[in-house]
């Protein structure tokens, strides 16, 4: 876009800049304030992709809420989305089936 007086990078530059925080500790504050950067950035050149997003933020305000439902399906998209998966453990690790202990 045009740049203005307000403006004191353009977006790799001021992306460049979040990267540049030189502490460990920041990282993943790091990676956020960049992938939240770029997509508002594609939000401000492509309108219709910032309606698209805006309708599943409020589906999943919806889903998430007192009163949601929220099915399988929609937990799973959720995960998806944020590059998780959900993984299903026996909740004690020593016990062992009963096949288990016949086989020993």
């Amino acid at each position: 876009g045009k740049m203005r007086l307000t403006d004191v990078a353009d977006p790799e530059t001021f992306l460049r800049l979040i990267q540049s925080v030189p502490t460990p500790k920041a990282e993943l504050i790091k990676l956020w304030l960049a992938k939240v950067g770029h997509e508002r950035m594609q939000d401000m050149a492509d309108p219709a992709r910032s309606l698209d997003r805006a309708r599943e933020f409020w589906s999943l305000y919806r889903m998430l809420s007192k009163k949601g439902n929220p099915e399988i399906k929609s937990v799973l998209s959720l995960l998806n989305s944020m590059d998780l998966k959900l993984t299903v453990e026996p909740k004690s690790r020593s016990r062992k089936s009963s096949k288990d202990k016949k086989a020993a």
